[in-house]
């Protein structure tokens, strides 16, 4: 058992994230997503709107035990049972559906499976969570704070190479006639059912052999079982 479980023994829980280092209030939250600009500015005050409309309220000791609204979500220790894989479904469902600042809708979807249930999330303290997860800014963080350090601009991320085209699928390579006869010239030409390819030679009916791959020369008891009318082919 790994001991990171511990967090989950501790409150009986099946579900367990560490709180914000600083931030603890939905509405504080939202306010510095935007000052920060990570995400469009309508969209947050959209989603906050929508969640004050369904019963959102800012954060105060009245909602104690629970101590925060606002997870640090680098790190989700949970237990894999029906309850707690509901929540996260329903977790990325808010995401799917308003914006990719999973901590604004974090409270929300726990309150509202709380109302109806016995269950929680445990939420231990930022400072354990450091203990153990050594957490890295994304991308366009760190090329902000790059820029900021020199007093320009922050450079454009890389764009992502398109994928390959697919591969077009290469054409059979062509049927390869039997090569000429030897002390021949003339043409070869090849049966109407599609028969070995035939041809008249200097000492009688030639006909190329598949299987030994080589020109033989047909005998006349089989030439005359094949056409016993004497017809050319």
């Amino acid at each position: 058992i790994h001991p990171n479980c511990r967090f989950l023994w501790r409150q009986n829980a099946t579900f367990a994230i560490s709180r914000h280092y600083k931030r603890f209030d939905v509405f504080v939250e939202a306010e510095a997503n935007k000052a920060a600009g990570k995400y469009d500015n309508s969209s947050i005050d959209f989603q906050i709107l929508f969640y004050k409309n369904e019963g959102l309220q800012p954060y105060s000791l009245d909602k104690l035990p629970i101590t925060s609204d606002i997870p640090e979500g680098c790190l989700i220790i949970r237990e894999h049972v029906p309850i707690s894989n509901l929540f996260g479904c329903l977790w990325f469902n808010e995401v799917d559906r308003f914006t990719s600042r999973d901590q604004i809708s974090f409270s929300t979807v726990r309150d509202k499976i709380s109302q109806k249930t016995n269950w929680t999330v445990y939420m231990f303290l930022d400072c354990e969570r450091r203990n153990f997860v050594v957490q890295a800014y994304h991308k366009d963080v760190l090329a902000k704070k790059a820029a900021a350090a020199k007093g320009g601009l922050a450079p454009p991320l890389p764009k992502q190479r398109p994928p390959p085209p697919p591969r077009k699928k290469r054409a059979p390579p062509p049927k390869k006639r039997p090569p000429p006869p030897p002390d021949d010239e003339t043409d070869s030409l090849p049966d109407e059912d599609d028969s070995p390819m035939r041809k008249k030679g200097k000492k009688g009916s030639l006909y190329w052999d598949s299987s030994k791959q080589e020109w033989a020369y047909a005998d006349s008891t089989s030439e005359e079982e094949t056409n016993p009318n004497g017809d050319e082919d």
